[in-house]
């Protein structure tokens, strides 16, 4: 005779029945949630995969109306870069514009800048990161596979991508766009210099092919800075660059300078072959006086400022002062500092007809003197120059 179960093993039977079911239903919900899982992650791997491999396409996209870009352009607007060297003189320049631009002294022209992270890019190394990432992008160091950086090609996508963006931003605007560069002369590289300025044309903002902007390459004029008295120009490179009061002013000269930083007549040829126009500024003194000041200089005649007499409207006082170190120790003597002045000065002179271009507009300062002419000046390519190799044979044969 079967024993009939009690209340007690009726309960704990329902109880091991319920515990069970419930296990059973947390295994098929786990089973469930680990297959949505897998699935969302497929799904997320395919749209990588079509995605494009770069940073700059993570970034958030400018967005305008199409409709309206027409009342935000001008069919007069000027973009200018100011190239120069690494000396005390350019980088006065450069920051007196930042400044004035900044406090809207110089309205409607100003500095465009990207909007990244500080740890990739600050508004003090101005375009010095631009030039630098297409340089590497167009080097054959970025496209051989032994050699490739994805993570450095990445960062320099982006930030060519953010700088074109703040140029259209700009240019949208309605405004005009200064740019400064101690690093322009890298176009003048025998091997990678032409894709280079190639590379630099198409982030200006009317090659852009998302917008129908006014514009072309005769909007864009570059300001060469160029010191007459070459000797005194080297000195203040030197000194604004070195890092080590123990290294010598020759050992820079000879194993750390690169003279396309100062060869502005090849600089200017390789321009105008380009179709770029250009204003050379020659600074015969570097003068700086109540009457006086390059920047003021520059603005009144070549950005067009309102100016009374030769001082911007509102800035009659000077900008920032150049200050030289007085105990330069250069271990070069006279005779030797006088040759490569004479060296540098004929490498220049049988070039001077490239100021008689029709694409070149000659500044003095300080007489204020301007001319322009329409004659051509013909050249052998320009690679053939230079003046490197002429001031290496006087430098080399005496040290």
């Amino acid at each position: 005779m079967k024993s009939r179960p009690t209340s007690c093993s009726l309960k704990r039977f329902k109880r091991t029945s319920l515990e069970s079911s419930k296990k059973r239903n947390i295994g098929c919900v786990s089973i469930k949630s680990s297959f949505v899982v897998v699935s969302l992650l497929l799904v997320a791997a395919l749209k990588w995969k079509t995605m494009p491999q770069s940073i700059g396409s993570l970034r958030p996209s400018i967005v305008y109306d199409n409709a309206n870009i027409g009342s935000s352009r001008n069919a007069d607007q000027r973009f200018v870069i100011f190239s120069g060297s690494n000396s005390a003189e350019f980088i006065k320049v450069q920051n007196d514009l930042t400044t004035w631009s900044q406090h809207y002294k110089i309205h409607p022209w100003k500095f465009a800048y990207p909007d990244v992270s500080p740890t990739m890019y600050n508004k003090t190394q101005a375009s010095g990161p631009l030039i630098k990432s297409l340089s590497y992008l167009n080097t054959g160091v970025s496209k051989e596979k032994f050699n490739f950086n994805r993570i450095k090609k990445l960062e320099a996508d982006h930030l060519v991508e953010t700088f074109t963006d703040a140029f259209i931003h700009r240019w949208l605007q309605g405004g005009n766009i200064l740019m400064g560069s101690t690093k322009l002369n890298l176009i003048l590289d025998n091997v990678n210099g032409d894709c280079l300025l190639k590379g630099f044309l198409k982030t200006m903002p009317w090659n852009d092919p998302k917008y129908d902007l006014k514009g072309s390459v005769d909007s864009l004029e570059v300001v060469i800075i160029h010191r007459s008295n070459h000797i005194e120009h080297l000195k203040s490179i030197w000194a604004s660059s070195k890092q080590e009061k123990s290294e010598s002013f020759s050992h820079w000269l000879i194993n750390e300078f690169d003279f396309d930083e100062i060869d502005s007549y090849r600089m200017a040829l390789k321009l105008i072959r380009n179709g770029i126009s250009v204003s050379f500024v020659k600074v015969d003194v570097l003068q700086h006086d109540d009457q006086n000041d390059l920047t003021h200089f520059i603005a009144c005649n070549i950005l067009n400022i309102e100016c009374d007499g030769n001082r911007v409207i509102g800035l009659e006082e000077s900008g920032e002062t150049i200050e030289l170190p007085d105990d330069l120790d250069i271990d070069l003597n006279d005779e030797m500092l006088n040759q490569v002045e004479e060296v540098i000065k004929s490498y220049e002179g049988q070039r001077s007809c490239l100021e008689n271009d029709q694409n070149v507009n000659v500044w003095v300062y300080p007489t204020r003197r301007s001319r322009t002419t329409s004659a051509s000046c013909h050249f052998q390519n320009e690679k053939d120059l230079s003046l490197r190799d002429e001031v290496m044979k006087v430098l080399e044969s005496n040290i």
